[in-house]
């Protein structure tokens, strides 16, 4: 009976209408038409109106006239320290908020201390990809955010908290036509009678931890990298040159993070960096 029971299912089954299979993506013409609504026009107006509010106080030139002309000058810089995923993952448990928050805050820091500037604006790299509708877009729907961050005159930690509002800030309002932006960025720099330097960048690229992609739901653990030896590799110049002057990268895993910097040495001379990684390094090991 239960044989017959199962092939009886079986056979409603085969003679049923075959399922829609086919995936819900969102394809390139869906996206030009969600781009001529009103409201996605006002969100990006909005967008724009935040990066002008950001422009308007932005430091004009945050790096040092160039040193010298050659077209050798980039290179790929990579730093990692004994213990510093632990680091990174205790500070931002302590604090509450994602551990790119917490490189970011180390690398404006850094960067603010090195070169002796109060104030850091930084650009950032936002895949906009925050809805299940985003998600299923077929293409790039990848742009630029931009924040400031004070460095001086507070504790480390109001720093850290001060960047993971920017970075919140900044991811929000990274979408925009981009011709709209040009034009608002010509205006700013119009208004203040000066050029704008948006030549810094910043990146978390790291892979998710393995379990997460195996996709098992266990939360990362701190990395294990105490017997690691502190490391700086210089590779350059490179063939291929960058439109920034100083692009952080946090690379490896949540188990392993490495800095990579791209850097213009024309503008940021080798001792500089290396005052750079160190300065990182004290704010991330600090207790």
């Amino acid at each position: 009976m239960v044989g017959h029971a199962r092939s009886a299912e079986l056979d409603r089954l085969l003679a049923a209408e075959p399922m829609d299979l086919t995936p819900v993506i969102r394809t390139p013409f869906d996206q030009a038409a969600l781009e001529t609504t009103a409201r996605y026009r006002g969100f990006c107006d909005r967008s724009l109106e935040y990066w002008r509010g950001v422009l308007t106080t932005a430091r004009p030139a945050m790096f040092p006239t160039r040193r010298f002309d050659s077209t050798d000058s980039f290179y790929m810089v990579k730093f990692a320290f004994p213990g510093m995923g632990d680091a990174v993952h205790q500070m931002s448990e302590e604090l509450g908020v994602p551990s790119t928050a917490v490189f970011l805050a180390s690398a404006v820091s850094a960067l603010g201390k090195v070169l002796a500037i109060p104030r850091v604006t930084i650009e950032v790299t936002s895949g906009n990809r925050f809805t299940q509708a985003d998600r299923s877009y077929v293409g790039s729907l990848t742009q630029r955010g931009v924040l400031s961050v004070d460095v001086c005159g507070g504790s480390f930690a109001s720093i850290v908290q001060a960047a993971h509002r920017g970075l919140y800030m900044a991811y929000r309002h990274a979408r925009y036509d981009p011709v709209s932006l040009a034009r608002v960025v010509s205006e700013v720099a119009r208004a203040r009678e000066t050029s704008l330097d948006l030549s810094c960048a910043f990146n978390d690229v790291r892979l998710a931890p393995e379990s997460r992609r195996r996709g098992n739901g266990e939360s990362p653990q701190p990395a294990t990298t105490r017997d690691d030896a502190r490391r700086i590799e210089w590779t350059g110049p490179l063939s291929t040159q960058e439109n920034m002057k100083f692009y952080v990268r946090i690379g490896g895993d949540a188990y392993r993070p490495v800095v990579e910097l791209t850097v213009d040495t024309r503008y940021v001379s080798r001792e500089v960096v290396m005052d750079f990684f160190s300065a990182m390094e004290e704010l991330l090991t600090a207790t």
